[in-house]
């Protein structure tokens, strides 16, 4: 099976993004969020145990939804924190062989959220660098940015689903085995992990710059298949595997 995805850097470089300034959360917790994927939940639940570790007052609000509704939410001051990823795009790989399987007229049916088939950063971005168009009849567009509903159509055939958009982070990968693909031409940068912070925030509690950075920078690739894997594939709750993984490396008691 051809499998479209996501790619993160091996080695990963953390950074504090600042938000402007939006109105305080009234109830003085830092609200933390998270998409509605497997590792956003993952990451949303690592950013919260750091926080409440150093006694900061934590709301939660992890799968809060797809990009769109979170970062709406971060404009808004409905939340405080939540994890991005630097260039915010995703990635195919070997969409070369991708080509060349379409113009034999190969059969293909892509798995994937509507943000990514509609962005012009994302699927038209492949799209023109590649040299292929996929028909309205070849997509499977569905509304959330969950991975493990894409995954689960390629591997199950889901009304004739072949292909899925994916993380390069998923850990559902090798327990479905889909066949990845890479972005030999580059169409879309490589990026990692980051967490975004509200502006007013980060100056009235600087020392969540100092918790995350050390975390993020430590989630290498292979990290986070594993760790995703428990949760997707195990079955482990995201707060318990984000809970483990900051015990074993010493970021938390």
């Amino acid at each position: 099976m051809l499998r479209i995805g996501k790619a993160l850097a091996t080695a990963v470089v953390a950074a504090a993004l600042l938000f402007p300034a939006a109105p305080a959360n009234a109830a003085g917790a830092i609200v933390v969020a998270s998409k509605i994927d497997t590792e956003g939940a993952l990451l949303g639940q690592m950013i919260a145990a750091l926080l409440e570790a150093r006694r900061l007052p934590v709301e939660k609000k992890i799968q809060l939804g797809p990009t769109n509704i979170v970062r709406a939410a971060l404009l808004a001051g409905q939340i405080d924190v939540y994890p991005e990823y630097t260039g915010n795009g995703a990635a195919f790989f070997h969409l070369g062989d991708l080509a060349a399987y379409l113009a034999k007229s190969g059969r293909l049916k892509l798995a994937a959220s509507a943000e990514f088939v509609e962005s012009p950063a994302a699927l038209p971005a492949f799209e023109e660098t590649y040299g292929f168009h996929l028909r309205s009849g070849q997509l499977l567009t569905l509304s959330g940015g969950n991975t493990a509903a894409t995954l689960r159509a390629a591997a199950e055939g889901t009304s004739g689903v072949n292909a899925a958009m994916a993380y390069g982070t998923d850990g559902e990968l090798a327990a479905l085995g889909l066949t990845a693909l890479c972005d030999a031409k580059g169409a879309q940068v490589v990026y990692a992990p980051a967490p975004v912070v509200r502006e007013t925030v980060l100056e009235a509690h600087p020392e969540i710059a100092a918790a995350l950075a050390p975390v993020f920078a430590s989630l290498t690739l292979t990290t986070l298949q594993e760790l995703n894997a428990r949760i997707a594939v195990g079955g482990e709750d995201s707060g318990a595997v984000a809970a483990d993984y900051l015990k074993s490396r010493h970021f938390l008691p």
